[in-house]
């Protein structure tokens, strides 16, 4: 995500998958700290860590670290959940972690290979050696090869996507989108 967006907004569209809490949940049972790559308001993060474990989330955007914290702002939530600040591409916490997540297909922010791989190698060199890697990407292989080349969109035309309510307001989310079969790419703006 290049351009600045409100995480108000961030955290009205972004509700996850049917199912993705109870995922994570099951798979960070047993585990004693769990860092979330690219956790934006916390939404994950904060359902899944075990009692008695300590979480921690990074994320680039300080608007959705603060959505994130206050979800956990009570000094009697358990487990200890943290954020800071941090890019998934580069961060070295100089720790390692029974499970590192990146949910709700976080790695699509990266944009470019080289910003994939970077963040593979930072998951890797934060976990524990018998520690768990989960991510959450859907295969974009059958729409590429199967959408025909006319249907590549354009960026003039836009779709509504969903309504929500931001502060008591409603708002109309429109998205626009266009895809490249050789490279595999999907660029989407939304207003």
């Amino acid at each position: 995500m290049s351009e600045p967006y409100d995480a108000q907004f961030y955290a009205a569209t972004h509700h996850g998958n049917e199912g993705d809490i109870e995922f994570y949940a099951t798979l960070c049972e047993g585990a004693q700290s769990v860092l979330e790559l690219g956790c934006g308001s916390g939404r994950v993060l904060s359902a899944v860590v075990p009692p008695l474990a300590t979480g921690l989330g990074v994320d680039l955007h300080e608007g959705l670290l603060a959505l994130a914290r206050d979800r956990t702002r009570d000094p009697h939530h358990t487990p200890p959940i943290s954020y800071q600040r941090g890019d998934m591409r580069t961060l070295d916490l100089g720790r390692r972690f029974d499970r590192v997540l990146i949910p709700y297909s976080g790695l699509f922010c990266l944009g470019e290979p080289a910003g994939l791989r970077a963040c593979l190698a930072v998951a890797a060199a934060h976990l524990a050696p018998d520690g768990l890697f989960a991510v959450d990407a859907y295969a974009a292989d059958g729409f590429h090869h199967l959408a025909s080349q006319e249907d590549m969109g354009r960026l003039d035309e836009w779709t509504e996507l969903e309504r929500v309510e931001v502060d008591g307001v409603p708002y109309t989310v429109h998205e626009r989108s266009r895809w490249d079969r050789d490279t595999q790419t999907i660029e989407a703006h939304y207003r």
